[in-house]
């Protein structure tokens, strides 16, 4: 994923929980310690699953396309194909175990 969508998504998350934690501090729903520690927790476990995620994306598209390839293929060879792949076909590759 692109450095630049990666900032993106992440200003998105933040300025979501602010905007949420902020409303709820203002309105005596949570506290300001509450706020910063739910933040902390959901922030924490939402890039661990997002980790998690992105890993398992990465390992199947390997997997798959190491099976495209010969049988002498080294793990450089599997990178390149991946580098110069359309990332549509990736994502292709990666969740229905074919090509595009």
């Amino acid at each position: 994923m692109p450095e630049l969508y990666k900032s993106a998504i992440g200003s998105l998350v933040r300025w979501a929980l602010a905007t949420v934690f902020g409303y709820l501090v203002a309105h005596g729903a949570l506290t300001e310690g509450q706020a910063t520690e739910l933040a902390v927790t959901i922030g924490t476990g939402a890039a661990a699953l997002l980790w998690g995620l992105w890993q398992k994306y990465r390992s199947k598209l390997k997997f798959f396309t190491a099976l495209e390839l010969p049988a002498n293929a080294t793990q450089a060879t599997v990178r390149d194909v991946i580098a110069n792949t359309p990332a549509s076909e990736n994502v292709s590759k990666a969740f229905q175990g074919t090509g595009a």
